[in-house]
């Protein structure tokens, strides 16, 4: 069985490692990880994400911050709307805020939902943006978050490394797919082809 020891290589001058997976039984890429749940090796593994049931990784990290930043300025929206919807029925009316819940039970229902919602929506997408604008993945602050000696070697230096690191990771140009899902013609016509090539074989 192969078992290579962990290559040592640098980028940016800082030391990473090219690791052997024994699941996979390939080598994995710089920031690829295991995920035990997809049982698959992920490039720029993130984290696996119970919610989506996927695995966050270089291809579709950008899409999860950016779904996590629109979830939370519409949960801001619903708040505010809702609250807004209260506070102007209350001062048309002359009356409480009690009489505006009675008048607007709704209102009240999601400004209470939407609260709760954003007692968890705002730290994790804060998180996110943080390691986007350092150019970490949660996997990588798990590991060596703690470590003070650990430098990334993949976070671009100097007072704009922030938005440097920002911009790269949601404009960078996505990796090659396995799976052209997105394309069920091209298999449609692979199918076709072969189809196709069969009969001729029966008829010759």
């Amino acid at each position: 069985m192969l078992d290579a020891d962990p290559l040592d290589l640098d980028h940016n001058g800082l030391p990473f490692q090219i690791k052997y997976c024994q699941t996979c039984k390939v080598s994995r890429g710089p920031r690829t990880f295991h995920c035990s749940t997809c049982d698959n090796c992920i490039s720029g593994h993130d984290h696996h994400c119970p919610y989506t049931s996927n695995c966050i990784g270089a291809a579709n990290y950008k899409y999860f911050v950016t779904f996590l930043t629109h979830a939370m300025f519409l949960d801001l929206m619903v708040i505010g709307s809702s609250i807004a919807a209260l506070a102007v029925h209350a001062t048309d009316l002359g009356t409480g805020a009690a009489s505006a819940l009675r008048a607007l039970p709704m209102a009240g229902v999601l400004t209470v939902i939407a609260a709760l919602i954003s007692m968890s929506l705002i730290p994790l997408t804060t998180y996110h943006w943080t390691l986007l604008a350092r150019n970490m993945t949660t996997h990588e602050h798990v590991r060596y978050g703690v470590d003070d000696t650990w430098r990334n070697p993949w976070a671009r230096r100097g007072w704009t490394a922030w938005i440097r690191n920002a911009v790269w990771v949601l404009c960078r140009p996505l990796p090659p797919q396995a799976v052209k899902w997105y394309l069920p013609h091209r298999v449609f016509e692979h199918q076709h082809q072969h189809q196709r090539l069969s009969r001729t074989a029966v008829a010759e």
